[in-house]
């Protein structure tokens, strides 16, 4: 990183220094000049340090445009057009294969080709900036546009190659270090010679090339490039100062045709300079190719004359190599032979004819055949099933062209009686003597065929009963769901009309029965899917401390209530954790939830950095604790612990939902516990992500910037209470598309009544069908405390009888949304809570 940022510097500095000597020759327009040094040095870079370095070429355009006098807005533009045209410059020679030391014809094209049409990129972009702003005159963008395209060009022919030679030439390999003295005469004599040339008026100019051509054939590259940066200099010194010919040209018009004549140049310069090298090349690897073939042709002579020494001791022993090799064939044969006793089957193939040259006993059992006719077999193949036998095929010429010794694989042979058995098989080349042979070992597989028949018979049926339980919950969930629905719609009726306290408190029991069993059933579907895989998680960066921060805001109410201290210990602390945020929400309200009912005088929530990869979140509490049999149990459903000292009501499903969704997560859950107390931890992965806007914070930061821990809004602040995860989303994107909307969401709606009474939101949107209190009960609560009662709560429902609606404008929904929502709808309402200045009554009176 170090190395990176001095490169990205040292760049930028270069760019910004030649950039200010080349604005210096800026006469048609103060942004455009007829000669673009830094352009050349961008490419340079780009090709010798690769494309990481473009960083430093956006800062020193973007201040040198500055610095020159240009806004902020157009300077910018430039830099972007400067930086863009070397990039594509660069990336089209990389792909040329191109040589920084332009030692070849092509490498001199391609940089004038590629590197001068590259130029169009900056000079349109630039012109088309400053057309746009009004910073040229009426008629004059052609003539600035080709200046600008003009002057880049210079830049890319004049100096990037004066920076790629110097700087990729080893001093060791150059012409200058065996002859300085002439080197030294050729720079001397071009300087004097070409000052004369260039600060005449006679249009003489070309006499400079016998001059460059010099340099060019006897230094090549190293000579050129330092012979041309000074012809160059001394050239636009004479235009600026009014010498040399054409003086009734205008200076920009002067210092064009003169670049001009510098580009052919330069470019004549190079290639001369590149053929030089590539016939200095072809000349010395020619050499060296005499020399070398020289010594081969003794080396070969040498060597031949040894080979017939060799040959004839070798017609000596070969006799006798015979006779040993005929005694290790015996040997092999037995071997082979032996592995029947194991009941492998083996068979010997010469891959030249691709016969079969020799089968044990085994294999001539498996295929049925005797040793004489699986030799009288075209191919080793023809034992095989058709479709084994093109597989088998297929995979033989696999190895050949991976150059392969061995492979293994199944098979089916097709016996002699017309039966098939499935075998398995391994093979491997060897050289025997001039031959290649393949030795394969085959064993019956219809053993192991049957076994894993077996196998997956029972994965199947494994399958099969998660699918049936799956199917069982979904249609257990659908035939409670149904007289729940007529129980509390019937409750719901009766409670609606006049009726005797006794009755009243009856009904409300029916009500808070059914609640528990809809809550019951909610949190075993929801177990339910996680152990099928049926539950997606959405895993986003979140900010742990402002999660905590907010789930301990929710619980405030319901902690004070109990008599129950409840803090959040994340001063200064800084953790950012992967993991679905609606969900480890839940989870968290869970783990506070239990601490309140049993967890003694306090609860604490707190947030730590467990190592470079993970988080952890703390909760707890100052309870008696948990014995070692109580903790194996927690986790497990319906183990409602401690709920007898407390009387409290739940399902004993919390906290083995909890597990599954943290470990759905990627998380674990635990806890340790003693008689000081109880304490749970969550354990996540930790993440540090980048917001979408580009500025670098998290998006839980920006998140606590526009919402504070005291909860101070700007806009119109709204809270939606809605189980529906479709739902939720549908109003997040309507709140989306009005500005000034801060949109808060509840799942629960016991948590949307604490909720609003720590926010008091501007307007509350219920759902009257929430998974555990119905939103009548909700609005009830609303509505009797003085809190939230003179909040607006906008009904959104399904159900759209006519009771209904008049029942809960009667317990003081001020309007009633009848789903589903249209987008209009929903933005009138909003329009109406704004014009009213959150007064409570959109539509109707306030009843009394």
């Amino acid at each position: 990183m170090a190395r990176w940022l001095v490169e990205v510097a040292a760049v930028a500095l270069v760019y910004y220094l030649t950039a200010r000597l080349g604005l210096g020759l800026a006469f048609a327009n103060k942004n455009v000049t007829a000669i673009w040094p830094p352009t050349g040095i961008a490419v340079a870079a780009l090709l010798l340090r690769g494309t990481r370095v473009w960083p430093g070429i956006a800062i020193g355009a973007f201040t040198a445009n500055l610095a020159n006098g240009a806004s902020v807005d157009i300077a910018l533009g430039f830099s972007v057009g400067n930086t863009l045209a070397p990039l594509l410059a660069a990336s089209l020679l990389r792909r040329i294969s191109f040589h920084p030391r332009l030692d070849r014809m092509v490498d001199v094209a391609g940089l004038a080709g590629i590197g001068t049409a590259s130029m169009l990129v900056s000079s349109t972009l630039g012109a088309s900036i400053l057309a746009v702003t009004g910073g040229l005159g009426g008629g004059s963008y052609w003539s600035v546009w080709s200046t600008w395209w003009v002057g880049d060009s210079l830049g890319v022919l004049l100096f990037a190659p004066l920076v790629l030679v110097f700087l990729s030439t080893p001093l060791s390999e150059s012409r200058l270090r065996t002859r300085p003295v002439e080197a030294a005469g050729c720079l001397v004599i071009t300087g004097v010679a070409g000052y004369f040339i260039l600060t005449s008026s006679l249009p003489i100019q070309f006499l400079v090339f016998p001059f460059v051509a010099w340099a060019a054939l006897r230094f090549f590259q190293l000579g050129a490039t330092a012979t041309m940066l000074l012809v160059c200099t001394i050239s636009v010194w004479a235009t600026v100062n009014g010498f040399g010919p054409h003086l009734d040209y205008s200076p920009t018009l002067r210092l064009v045709s003169l670049d001009l004549f510098n580009g052919a140049l330069a470019l004549s310069a190079l290639l001369l300079a590149a053929v030089s090298e590539e016939r200095a090349t072809a000349m010395r690897r020619l050499h060296q190719s005499a020399e070398h073939l020289e010594k081969e042709i003794t080396l070969r002579t040498k060597e031949l004359a040894d080979a017939n020494t060799e040959l004839k001791n070798e017609v000596a022993v070969r006799g006798a190599t015979e006779e040993a090799l005929r005694r290790q064939t015996l040997e092999y044969e037995s071997i082979l032979r032996a592995i029947s006793d194991l009941g492998e089957g083996a068979v010997v193939v010469d891959m030249s004819t691709r016969r079969i040259r020799y089968a044990n006993d085994a294999y001539c059992r498996i295929t049925g055949y005797g040793l004489e006719e699986l030799q009288a077999f075209d191919s080793y193949l023809a034992v095989l099933t058709p479709e084994a036998r093109l597989r088998t095929d297929q995979t033989t010429l696999s190895i050949d062209e991976a150059g392969s010794t061995s492979a293994f694989g199944e098979a089916a042979v097709l016996t002699k009686d017309g039966q098939e058995v499935p075998v398995d098989w391994a093979s491997s080349r060897v050289r025997f003597g001039r031959d290649e042979l393949s030795i394969g070992v085959v064993r019956d597989a219809t053993e192991r065929k049957r076994k894993l028949s077996l196998v997956e018979a029972a994965r199947d049926a494994a399958q099969a009963a998660s699918r049936a339980k799956g199917e069982y919950l979904s249609r257990l969930s659908h035939e409670l769901r149904t007289p729940l629905t007529v129980i509390m719609g019937y409750s719901d009726l009766l409670s609606a009309g006049e009726l005797p306290t006794q009755e009243r408190s009856h009904i409300d029991a029916i009500m808070r029965s059914a609640e528990h069993l809809l809550s019951l059933v909610n949190d075993v579907l929801d177990i339910a899917r996680i152990e099928a895989g049926q539950e997606t998680l959405v895993l986003t960066p979140i900010d742990a401390v402002l999660l905590c921060k907010e789930a301990v805001n929710m619980m405030a109410s319901v902690a004070h209530r109990s008599g129950v201290s409840l803090t959040c210990d994340v001063d200064g602390v800084q953790c950012m954790v992967k993991g679905d945020r609606k969900r480890l929400l839940q989870v968290l309200l869970n783990l506070i939830s239990n601490g309140v009912k049993y967890g003694g005088q306090s609860v604490e929530v707190s947030v730590r950095q467990a190592d470079a990869g993970t988080a952890r979140i703390f909760v707890s509490d100052t309870g008696r604790g948990l014995s070692k049999a109580e903790q194996v149990l927690l986790f497990q459903p319906f183990q409602r612990l401690g709920a007898e000292r407390r009387g409290s009501e739940g399902t004993g499903l919390g906290l083995a939902l909890s597990k599954a969704l943290v470990e759905g997560m990627g998380g674990s859950i635990g806890l340790t516990s003693g008689r000081s107390g109880t304490t749970f931890w969550i354990t996540l992965a930790a993440d540090t992500p980048v917001s979408a806007d580009g500025t670098g914070r998290p998006v839980a930061e920006q998140q606590a910037r526009r919402t504070s821990s005291n909860g101070a809004r700007r806009g119109l602040s709204v809270l939606h209470i809605e189980d529906n995860p479709m739902m939720t989303e549908f109003v997040e994107s309507l709140c989306r598309a009005r500005e000034g909307v801060h949109l808060q969401n509840a799942m629960l709606g016991r948590m949307g009544v604490e909720l609003a009474q720590a926010s008091k939101p501007d307007v509350i949107f219920l759902d009257v069908h929430l998974p555990d209190i119905d939103g009548t009960e909700v609005l009830r609560l609303l509505k009797a405390d003085p809190l939230t009662r003179g909040i607006p709560v906008v009904i959104l429902s399904a159900d759209a009888t006519s009771a209904r609606v008049a029942q809960l404008i009667k317990l003081g929904a001020s309007k009633y949304l009848t789903k589903p929502i249209r987008a209009q709808a929903f933005f009138d309402a909003l329009d109406e809570v704004g014009a009213r200045g959150g007064e409570r009554d959109l539509t109707a009176p306030t009843p009394a």
